[in-house]
């Protein structure tokens, strides 16, 4: 009977699984790319726009495409060794979202490697667009439709894999797809408004976002700056009155969210710090194009400081993430 609980003792010591592993390891993690790669091409746009140095948003560009490669080749050893962890993180409410983060940054990738070479650029977003559709209709459709959630699961984050479609366009309308590009960025629209209204009716009826959540909210940003973006380059550069209403939405989205800083600037950090990134980036962009057209002092200025406010964001996240990962918060059980 003594070796028997000894046996079962020593067993269940071997059973503890260790504190830092893989199968921790976020799929929200691809928001970095996100955010770097997408600062990037900000800084390229800034390039055109006031002759700023072009080698700051290529070398920006490069390190996010390599950073891309590193984290696909930890997430998809993870899949390999820990499927069950995987299989989660496609069916939580908040995780699978960022399934849609690995086509996206892909997307943004090949936005970033066009000027060099076309035909990968070309290869890479054709990827990017068919793996995103496939995960919108996984997410949309299985899970969504599928009765899986209640509105107590809903958050801004929810706009990552219906909106963040309307990427494809950024790279897509150099390459003659316009049909395509056209659906994408209408399907991008009607989710955005849908995603809006679940969102508006989940924060009238529910509790507010906990605090470790807020960060989420700065995803707000990120449609009408994209939209914006992806509108005027399918209509050929032409700022008309439609694109100029989609800037005034996406600047009074940038309003409303200035009047959140209290709650953004007290969030505890995590990974969920990267939903600032990302959208001040988009809307950086969004300035600098708006500027291009418009090229008045105001929008001068105006883009100047958001492209400077994305660069000084997406380095305090850069620079607090890698003091997580130092201390091995990748591999830890995400809050």
């Amino acid at each position: 009977m003594t070796v028997d609980t000894t046996e079962e003792t020593l067993a269940d010591a071997t059973a503890v699984e260790p504190a830092s592993s893989l199968k921790y390891f976020p799929l929200s993690a691809f928001a970095m790319i996100m955010g770097i790669v997408g600062l990037g091409l900000a800084w390229r746009d800034a390039a055109h726009a006031f002759g700023a140095p072009r080698l700051i948003g290529e070398i920006i560009i490069g390190f996010g495409a390599g950073f891309y490669c590193a984290i696909l080749a930890v997430y998809a050893l993870k899949v390999f060794r820990f499927k069950d962890p995987c299989v989660t993180d496609a069916k939580d409410p908040s995780a699978c979202n960022y399934l849609a983060a690995i086509t996206i940054s892909l997307m943004l990738v090949a936005a970033g490697l066009h000027p060099y070479n076309a035909s990968l650029s070309e290869g890479l977003w054709l990827i990017g667009v068919s793996g995103q559709v496939l995960i919108k209709v996984y997410i949309v459709g299985n899970l969504w439709f599928g009765g899986s959630y209640t509105l107590d699961a809903v958050t801004p984050a929810w706009f990552v894999p219906v909106v963040g479609s309307v990427v494809a366009p950024l790279t897509g309308a150099h390459f003659g797809y316009d049909a395509l590009n056209w659906m994408v960025f209408g399907s991008a629209v009607f989710f955005w408004i849908a995603v809006f209204t679940l969102n508006t009716l989940r924060f009238l009826s529910l509790p507010p976002l906990q605090p470790i959540q807020r960060p989420s909210l700065a995803i707000f940003l990120a449609p009408p700056s994209l939209c914006f973006t992806a509108y005027v380059e399918l209509q050929g550069g032409y700022v008309d009155h439609v694109a100029t209403m989609l800037m005034g939405v996406t600047i009074m989205t940038a309003l409303l969210l200035l009047a959140r800083i209290q709650g953004f600037t007290s969030a505890p950090f995590s990974m969920r710090w990267w939903s600032y990134t990302f959208p001040l980036a988009a809307f950086a962009k969004a300035v600098l194009l708006y500027h291009f057209h418009m090229d008045t002092a105001l929008t001068h200025a105006a883009g100047i400081a958001a492209v400077g406010l994305a660069t000084l964001v997406v380095f305090l996240v850069f620079s607090a993430t890698l003091r997580f990962m130092f201390r091995g918060g990748l591999f830890l059980p995400q809050d």
